[in-house]
């Protein structure tokens, strides 16, 4: 064999070899999200209500915060400072600006410290009374952004589906329902990767039966362990008027539309 012949087998080799690992990287993935040191995170969040009428008419409620996380320089202890930002920027009815009062954690700067795997531990949350209760809603309001997903450890293949359940806010009620979500992985593509979403519930409320389907896609960027994009539309139907509605007007039907862009 001669040299010339010898490397060009070589390049060749190694071109297929790269052609699988590459392959191979876009069919199947680990999800974990992580925040990683010096690093700005910002989301926007949007929830819409729209409730129907029994006329053709409907009536839209919205409201967009933004999330803010950033962290600071690893040091020897293999964790870093984080701060965390909840600002709540607006309200609408109908489309027209109107007001809602901010929750308490608006615009506290929350302190705290990141892990080596990008695990938040918080300790310092101004002006809060119970810092255990505070600290839980802290989490709570990054899980909204985060998709309130808790992904598998193992590996997941494009075409594979896992599922999980979260609790659902009802408009005009202090309940929740339990949604079961199946996310299936649909493709990976330049460091991204899109799940396509599917959500079902049926539940009794208060003697109320009330079914949900939905679907939407969440987009994951592998490079920078963050979920970048989620959008959702979840169809709730009633077999009676929704507590505090009766003799409105309103239909027994309510679509819940979820939107979250982050940087």
């Amino acid at each position: 064999m001669t040299p010339k012949f010898y490397i060009k087998q070589m390049v060749l080799a190694g071109a297929v070899a790269l052609f699988a690992i590459t392959v191979k990287a876009q069919n199947a993935a680990t999800f974990k999200i992580k925040f990683l040191p010096n690093t700005v995170y910002t989301a926007t969040l949007t929830e819409e209500f729209v409730i129907y009428g029994k006329y053709g008419d409907k009536m839209c409620v919205s409201s967009t915060s933004v999330d803010t996380v950033q962290t600071g320089r690893a040091g020897a202890s293999n964790k870093y400072p984080v701060t965390i930002k909840f600002t709540y920027k607006n309200a609408r009815f109908n489309g027209e600006p109107t007001y809602n009062k901010p929750g308490y954690l608006n615009n506290r700067l929350i302190i705290g410290t990141v892990s080596q795997i990008g695990l938040i531990s918080i300790e310092t949350i101004p002006g809060a009374i119970d810092v255990e209760k505070a600290s839980r809603d802290v989490f709570k309001e990054l899980s909204s952004y985060q998709g309130n997903i808790q992904f598998p450890d193992n590996e997941i293949k494009v075409g594979e589906s896992f599922v999980r359940t979260h609790k659902q806010q009802i408009p005009s009620d202090t309940s929740t329902l339990a949604i079961i979500t199946t996310y299936k992985l649909v493709s990976i593509k330049g460091g991204l990767a899109q799940f396509n979403t599917t959500m079902v519930a049926n539940s009794s409320l208060g003697g109320i039966t009330v079914t949900a389907a939905g679907s939407g896609i969440i987009v994951f960027d592998l490079n920078a362990s963050q979920i970048r994009k989620i959008r959702s539309e979840l169809d709730l139907t009633y077999n009676d008027a929704m507590p505090g509605t009766q003799n409105s007007g309103l239909m027994p039907k309510v679509k819940i539309i979820n939107t979250v862009d982050s940087n």
